[in-house]
Formats: structure tokens, C-alpha cells, sequence
């Protein structure tokens, strides 16, 4: 919602939220793209936190971590091109599976596809026992978690020498 800054309109939020028991717990988070001077200090003090156009995506996610429960992961990955190799059975079972659903997903490349088939590669790595399929779906789910939007995509598309 855009509010040209108004210290009522604050109050309102701040009332509607706080008298309700299952609202009193949401943190007012302001993201404004302009501030006049002695506006900050105002708005830092009806808020929990002030955000500034232009923000990048990682001050956002570092902001919105401080309010949302989340875990933090690392992951190790490597940056070499996908080399994974499996006999005839495994790379049909592979395709049979997941070759629809990749072409599906990359038409879009929308990170909600691509971390819902990491974790469903995953699972199928484990089924499998293949540690090199499950390193590289790990990776790409952390790409997709973290919203390392060009990575996830690179290493996304690094799936498509096996299908090939």
C-alpha cells in the first residue's frame, strides 16, 4: 500500500495491530522510497524497522530475518560444470521422472518451481543412492531458498547435459 507519510496513518496501523491478540506480534516494517528531513527519526519511532528505495535483495531478506523464523544454512557447492554419470537404468529412471517436469519448470524458470524440483531430485538421489545428484540438488535448493536468482538458474540449467 503506498501512504504519502502521515504520522496518523501509522497510528492506525499501530492501533488495529496491537489490540488484537493475534495481531499485537507483527512488526511494522516501512519501505518508503523518498524521506523528507526529520521524517526518519519520526518514522523509526512508530516502526520496527525503515527501509530506503532502492534496497537490494539481500538488506530485504536480512531485515525481514530479524521478525520471521528462519534457519540459516551453509552449503558447500562446488562451481565446476555438473559431471555426474549413471548407468542406462538410472538415466532412464531419471529422464522417465524428471524430464517433463524440467521442461515444465524451464519454460518459467520460477523459483518456486525450481525449489520444488530440488527437493523432489532430492529425494530421488537418496532413493537412488547417488551423492553426486544429491550434492547438486542441494545446491540448487539453497540457490532457490537464498534467492540467488542467477546462480539457481546457472546451476539449473547444468541439469540439462544429463537429459541430453
Amino acid at each position: 500500500m503506498f501512504l504519502a507519510w502521515e504520522e496518523k496513518y501509522f497510528s492506525i496501523l499501530d492501533k488495529i495491530l496491537k489490540e488484537k491478540e493475534n495481531t499485537k506480534q507483527i512488526p511494522i516494517i516501512v519501505l518508503t522510497a523518498s524521506l523528507l528531513n526529520g521524517e526518519s527519526k519520526e518514522i523509526k519511532s512508530l516502526c520496527q524497522s525503515l527501509l530506503q528505495k532502492p534496497i537490494s535483495k539481500q538488506n530485504l531478506i536480512e531485515e525481514l530475518s530479524k521478525y520471521l523464523p528462519h534457519k540459516k544454512e551453509i552449503i558447500r557447492t562446488d562451481t565446476e560444470q555438473l559431471n555426474i554419470k549413471f548407468d542406462q537404468i538410472t538415466q532412464n529412471e531419471l529422464k522417465n521422472n524428471f524430464l517433463h517436469k524440467y521442461s515444465q519448470v524451464k519454460k518459467f524458470m520460477l523459483n518456486s518451481d525450481i525449489e520444488e524440483f530440488a527437493i523432489q531430485l532430492q529425494a530421488f538421489s537418496k532413493k537412488i543412492h547417488s551423492k553426486e545428484l544429491e550434492t547438486y540438488s542441494v545446491t540448487l535448493h539453497n540457490y532457490a531458498f537464498n534467492l540467488s536468482i542467477e546462480k539457481m538458474n546457472k546451476k539449473f540449467l547444468e541439469l540439462e547435459e544429463i537429459f541430453l
